[in-house]
């Protein structure tokens, strides 16, 4: 009887789990689920072609598919507007429409190297961002902050030479931050230390309260 009853409770909940699973995997597979790009930017591909990738099973098909259409802690320079000047369309148009002709690579100590090449001289918007503690090194030489522009978005405006071009860029961490490092382990090690100081007096007085009041009772 018991087992029984188990048995119709398991089905009374997998039943509907399963259904629910299959009628949302058809929602999925419809049309209508692709119609809304607001959020994306198709990388020389359709609908269609996004929704293969979706059914791939190469992790990184949807990466070479679509993109996102703006990126996260954009930081922006200046005003900003709406359409075409805001900071998700100055993104696309300067990233994500550019970065296809120009080759990354992830060097050691956080350096980011990025490549390309000029039919001739003159001055480029390279498909990065960058912050207020970026460094910037465009063929050898550092640029100060003074040497270059920088778009709405941050991206750096540099002067490029006829043939190929190198840029290295590396976000150089303020020197509070190491101190700031520091300061949290030993914060809390200091916490600790009183906590357990404060106990181990607080036993103590507990300990030779109950021992003169026994004493005084013999």
């Amino acid at each position: 009887m018991v087992t029984a009853l188990a048995s119709v409770a398991v089905l009374g909940v997998a039943v509907p789990n399963v259904y629910r699973m299959a009628y949302r995997s058809v929602q999925v597979q419809h049309h209508r689920v692709l119609r809304n790009f607001g959020a994306l930017l198709l990388v020389n591909s359709s609908p269609h072609t996004l929704r293969s990738a979706l059914n791939s099973s190469h992790p990184g098909a949807i990466l070479v598919t679509a993109e996102k259409h703006s990126s996260d802690y954009l930081p922006v320079n200046g005003r900003q507007g709406p359409g075409t000047v805001s900071p998700g369309a100055v993104f696309t148009q300067e990233v994500l429409f550019k970065h296809p002709y120009f080759t990354y690579t992830a060097l050691s100590g956080g350096r980011l190297r990025i490549r390309w090449n000029e039919t001739m001289a003159g001055w480029q918007t390279i498909p990065v961002v960058t912050y207020h503690q970026t460094t910037v090194t465009v063929n050898g030489r550092r640029l100060n902050r003074n040497q270059y522009y920088r778009s709405r978005i941050n991206a750096p405006i540099v002067q490029s030479l006829a043939g190929r071009n190198t840029m290295v860029i590396r976000f150089q961490t303020p020197p509070w931050t190491t101190v700031l490092l520091w300061l949290a382990p030993v914060g809390w090690l200091s916490l600790a230390a009183v906590v357990v100081w404060r106990r181990r007096n607080n036993w103590r007085t507990s300990s030779g309260w109950i021992q003169r009041n026994v004493a005084h009772a013999k």
